[in-house]
């Protein structure tokens, strides 16, 4: 986990920050980018997590890394990265455009 957080650290600044969306594709692009490399990094330590023996207090503590992340993403950003787990159509521009509007 060490690696993908050194990895995470060294991307450039649109890639970790989560600006709120302007309706301008070009520039919501990497917003989107960058919420769906925090909730895949947030979601492989949930997994990895998963395979040790932890605690509860340290479950929790996950958790609320989490929820503390996912609070500082814009909603727009989130409905369009579970999109594609709701409709199989979503993937095209069309529906990213729609979803970020």
């Amino acid at each position: 986990m060490e690696r993908v957080l050194s990895m995470y650290a060294a991307l450039p600044s649109q890639f970790r920050e989560t600006p709120p969306t302007t309706g301008d594709i070009g520039k919501d692009l990497f917003g989107f980018q960058s919420a769906n490399i925090q909730a895949t990094l947030q979601l492989l330590r949930m997994v990895l997590l998963s395979a040790e023996e932890i605690g509860v207090d340290r479950k929790c503590d996950v958790a609320g890394e989490l929820l503390s992340v996912f609070s500082k993403v814009p909603v727009e950003y989130l409905k369009a990265i579970s999109s594609p787990l709701v409709s199989p159509n979503s993937i095209s521009d069309y529906n990213f455009n729609y979803m970020l509007i």
